[in-house]
Parts: C-alpha cells; sequence; structure tokens
C-alpha cells in the first residue's frame, strides 16, 4: 500500500490590477480589477534571476569602462 505525503502548501500573492481606457472618446469605458495567484516560490525565483542580471550587468558595465580605459 502506499503512503501518500503531504506537501508543503505554497503561499500566493496578488500581483496584478488592470484599468482600460477608451482611447477613442477619451473616456473609461471600463475600470475593473483582475488578481491572478503566483505562488511565492516562482516570486521568489524571479527576484533571484533579476539579482543575477543586475550582477551581469554591474560586471559588463566594469568590463567596457575597462576597454574604454585602454583606447
Amino acid at each position: 500500500m502506499f503512503r501518500c505525503r503531504k506537501s508543503k502548501k505554497r503561499e500566493a500573492t496578488v500581483i496584478q490590477n488592470l484599468t482600460f481606457n477608451d482611447s477613442s472618446s477619451n473616456t473609461q469605458s471600463g475600470n475593473y480589477n483582475q488578481y491572478f495567484n503566483v505562488p511565492e516560490y516562482i516570486l521568489e525565483n524571479q527576484q533571484e534571476y533579476i539579482k543575477i542580471l543586475k550582477e551581469q550587468i554591474e560586471s559588463l558595465k566594469q568590463q567596457v569602462k575597462s576597454l574604454q580605459s585602454k583606447k
């Protein structure tokens, strides 16, 4: 017989609020909110990836400065 393991329940976060405007008449034709639940681990993963990208950008900026000073 198999036993079911309890998995950790992941938290979700509301992240989006949309407003639509009717540009043809310059009035708001629809003003409503649309909410999406995004698991916390996805948000954490994106934050880690953004951090890595920022570090790479800084490294590239240093390389550019170094190459420019050699000219």
